[in-house]
């Protein structure tokens, strides 16, 4: 008896396994065509080439998702489209509502957990799109298809690295065999503005700098804070226990340029508590910009009075530089 219990739970833990392998729908990505520099605000035009390979017969709606820099805003400004000789049509935006299979989060926090943000250290973010009507396929009759995307790139000069998934909703990003693919593409920039260039594929920005508040407009009161013991690694800075601290600031604007950096009650930092320094500025009136004209960036570093001393980003070597991506409100 036990024999013969033994023989149906094998063969019920074969059925099991075979049906596992057999409900599957391998998803590739042969091919991305993007442009690896855009001007300012260019409208571009991406295709994603994808081999479908069906192991049963379902009927789900694709799922395509775009890492972009969050300050692109590409929910507002791109659409995407798909073709196959199976079916083709229109792709809406995911919303809060449309949960990833088999999770609890939303399709874009699931494909931040599961797939990163690439080379890009931060200010980046997963949009997603799934097809307003399901894709009927048959098993074992592959296929391939290209999914179409326009969208509008920001309006600063940046270096970003673009990602891109494919999915579909039956079964999500949850399994091992192949149902998902993924592909980064070199980092791309943008240019033609006036900011200096935000790389996002580059060192992340330092600690020795925060702001208060944390998002702001160029025409908001922003606090600047430097902590001197935040240098390079987990050494201090050049400016570790000074008595004094400047900030030698640079705005660029359309139609000019304006640099603050003499070493005066306008550009003396404030001290907290030791080595904790800030300033509090308006920049339209710290840098004495024309009310006409727009801010397109603000770098900065930080010096002893007679300037024998400077801290730049420890990242880079380079300014600090002030971002953000409130415009200029």
């Amino acid at each position: 008896m036990n024999k013969m219990m033994n023989k149906y739970r094998y063969v019920w833990i074969a059925g099991v396994l075979a049906m596992s392998f057999l409900m599957v729908m391998c998803m590739e990505i042969t091919q991305v065509n993007q442009p690896s520099e855009a001007t300012i605000e260019d409208q571009i035009d991406i295709s994603v080439s994808v081999d479908i390979a069906p192991e049963e017969d379902a009927s789900h709606s694709l799922v395509f998702g775009v890492l972009a820099p969050t300050s692109w805003n590409i929910s507002e400004t791109a659409s995407a489209t798909y073709t196959s000789p199976e079916a083709e049509g229109n792709m809406r935006l995911a919303t809060a509502d449309d949960i990833a299979t088999d999770t609890t989060t939303t399709w874009s926090e699931t494909m931040h957990a599961k797939v990163g943000i690439g080379e890009n250290y931060g200010q980046v973010e997963w949009v997603v799109f799934i097809s307003e009507n399901p894709v009927e396929v048959t098993n074992e009759e592959d296929f391939s298809g290209t999914i179409n995307l326009s969208l509008q790139v920001g309006d600063q000069n940046m270096i970003t690295q673009m990602g891109y998934v494919v999915a579909n909703t039956g079964y999500g990003l949850n399994n091992e065999d192949d149902d998902y693919d993924t592909h980064f593409t070199e980092c791309m920039e943008v240019s033609g503005g006036d900011n200096p260039v935000i790389n996002l594929c580059g060192p992340a920005p330092s600690n020795a700098v925060s702001y208060t508040p944390e998002a702001f407009a160029w025409n908001d009161i922003t606090t600047i804070h430097f902590d001197a013991t935040a240098g390079e690694g987990s050494e201090p800075t050049a400016l570790a226990g000074a008595g004094e601290v400047y900030i030698c600031a640079t705005a660029n604007y359309t139609g000019g340029t304006s640099e603050v950096c003499e070493a005066n009650e306008t550009t003396a930092m404030t001290s907290q508590e030791e080595d904790m320094w800030e300033i509090t500025i308006w920049p339209r009136r710290f840098f004495d910009i024309p009310p006409e004209a727009e801010i397109n960036g603000i770098s900065f570093h930080f010096r002893n009075q007679d300037g024998t001393t400077v801290v730049r980003n420890p990242s880079s070597g380079e300014d600090f530089q002030m971002i953000t991506t409130c415009g200029d409100e």
